[in-house]
């Protein structure tokens, strides 16, 4: 009976036209698809430097300007008296 039930209603095309019209369109913005249009190469190089140097900016000021954070000046600091514990051996 059941089978039956099942059968006509397939034909009948109710089942079908409803999942059809819940599933498509497929449209969620927060879908992760491939790029619909080719990025040029130069374009993902500028992006990749851009995003570099954005990334590692601020990381290499603060190594450079070290020891001005100690309160040394250059001199001071490539002669090794910021090392804190870490004396240089003397030649």
């Amino acid at each position: 009976m059941f089978s039956n039930a099942a059968k006509q209603l397939l034909k009948s095309g109710l089942v079908s036209k409803r999942s059809v019209r819940t599933l498509y369109p497929y449209y969620h913005p927060w879908l992760v698809t491939p790029p619909a249009k080719r990025i040029p190469f130069a374009e993902k190089v500028f992006w990749g430097i851009f995003f570099n140097v954005g990334l590692w900016s601020v990381p290499l000021w603060v190594l450079y300007h070290l020891p001005e954070y100690r309160g040394l000046t250059r001199e001071e600091w490539k002669a090794g008296k910021g090392n804190r514990g870490f004396p240089r051996e003397e030649e």
